[in-house]
């Protein structure tokens, strides 16, 4: 019996320890938005609350990993002091890549519209662009009108407005010809 008193006293003491870094007022919260590169339509999004972001300044703590061979680049997108993966894709010539980490976007329709207005669209300098390997020119306008009416969006804008937004452009398939598989996303933080 003593035994088992002492190891649940164990178990609390130890569990008690860690209880601060699972409080959700000190968890970071970070999104990732989709947007559909052709249509510039909102596909949906990935929210993480478990980082440790130390960082000081506008600027997002994003470290790009690019791993090049002759026909495939795999991109990873590592956030934060301990380099969690947010964003980890493949791009193929002349075939399909894909995108390994999130595995799923939560839909569109988890999404909350705001009733009557939108959110300002920062300035083009806000915007951290990330990884963007087309020559094409950048439709900052269009992929901001595509969620400046989510209710997420300007409840980050709102909690860290000194924050840049991040932008990436992901190609699964490097056919210039075939843009059908590209996406636009938007890292924004709390």
């Amino acid at each position: 019996m003593k035994y088992y008193f002492l190891l649940l006293l164990t178990s609390i003491i130890l569990f008690s320890c860690k209880e601060d870094k699972l409080k959700p007022s000190t968890l970071k919260k970070v999104i990732l938005l989709e947007i559909d590169y052709l249509k510039n339509k909102f596909e949906g999004g990935k929210e993480f609350s478990y980082f440790t972001d130390n960082s000081q300044g506008s600027d997002l703590p994003i470290i790009v990993k690019e791993y090049i061979n002759n026909t495939s680049k795999r991109i990873t997108f590592l956030y934060g002091d301990k380099a969690d993966t947010i964003f980890d894709a493949t791009e193929i010539v002349d075939g399909q890549g894909e995108i390994l980490y999130p595995n799923n976007f939560d839909s569109y329709i988890f999404y909350y519209k705001l009733d009557s207005y939108t959110v300002s669209q920062p300035s083009e300098d806000f915007f951290q662009i990330l990884y963007h390997d087309s020559s094409d020119p950048i439709p900052f306008d269009s992929i901001w009108k595509t969620v400046s009416n989510l209710k997420t969006v300007e409840s980050y804008r709102n909690k860290n407005p000194s924050s840049k937004i991040g932008l990436i452009l992901i190609r699964p398939s490097l056919v210039t010809q075939n843009p059908g598989d590209w996406k636009w996303l938007l890292i924004l933080r709390e």
